[in-house]
C-alpha cells in the first residue's frame, strides 16, 4: 500500500484540528454567555440615550473585512419593555428584524419562525442582497435574538453569500451558550 494517501489523510486530519484550534471561546461573566470567534474580538462598552433614560449596550465584534462580521450585542431592557403580558420574542423579532432596515444594500430578509437559541427560544430572521459593485459575491446575514429575564442577546453573522462565510456563521451562532445565571 502506498504511503502517500496516509500521508494525505494525516495532512487533512492536521488541518483539520488546526482550524478548530483557532477558535476561541469568549465569555462575559456580567453577561452571562459564553460564544466562540474565529479570532479575537474587540469588545466595547457604550451608554446611549434613550426616551427616558439611558441604555448601557456591549458589543463583542470580530471584523473579517471582505470575509464578514461576527458580532453579539447585549444590554438591558429599560423597565419600559417589562410590560406585563409582553411575548419577550416579539421584542427580541422587532430588534432582530431593524438588523435589515439598511434599504441601501437591498437585503430581502425572512422569519425563521421561533428557534432555540442556546436551548432557549428565541428568533432568527435570514436575508440576503443581491450582488453589487460594492458586495460582488452578494451578501448573505443571519441574526439570532434571545430575550432572558430584562437581557436582550442579539448575534449576528454577516458577510459574502458564500458557503463558507455561511458554515462560519452558524458555527459562530450555534456556539452560543448561557450561564444559569443569565438575565437576572
Amino acid at each position: 500500500m502506498s504511503r502517500l494517501p496516509i500521508i494525505l489523510l494525516g495532512a487533512l486530519a492536521g488541518a483539520l484540528a488546526c482550524s478548530d484550534r483557532s477558535w476561541l471561546e469568549t465569555s462575559d461573566g456580567p453577561g452571562g454567555f459564553t460564544i466562540s470567534f474565529p479570532a479575537s474580538p474587540k469588545i466595547e462598552t457604550q451608554v446611549q440615550p434613550s426616551l427616558a433614560s439611558s441604555t448601557t449596550v456591549h458589543t463583542a465584534l470580530l471584523e473579517r473585512g471582505s470575509e464578514g462580521n461576527l458580532q453579539v450585542v447585549w444590554y438591558d431592557l429599560p423597565d419600559a419593555a417589562a410590560v406585563p403580558g409582553l411575548p419577550p420574542n416579539l421584542l427580541a423579532g422587532a430588534d432582530c428584524n431593524s438588523a435589515f432596515s439598511d434599504t441601501d444594500l437591498g437585503f430581502t430578509s425572512r422569519s425563521n419562525g421561533p428557534v432555540p437559541v442556546a436551548g432557549r427560544d428565541g428568533v432568527a430572521y435570514t436575508g440576503t442582497a443581491p450582488s453589487s459593485s460594492k458586495h460582488p459575491r452578494g451578501m448573505w446575514e443571519e441574526d439570532r435574538c434571545l430575550v432572558v429575564g430584562r437581557r436582550l442577546y442579539h448575534l449576528t453573522a454577516v458577510g459574502p453569500d458564500v458557503d463558507e462565510m455561511r458554515a462560519t456563521g452558524r458555527r459562530f451562532l450555534g456556539s452560543f451558550s448561557l450561564a444559569p445565571s443569565a438575565g437576572r
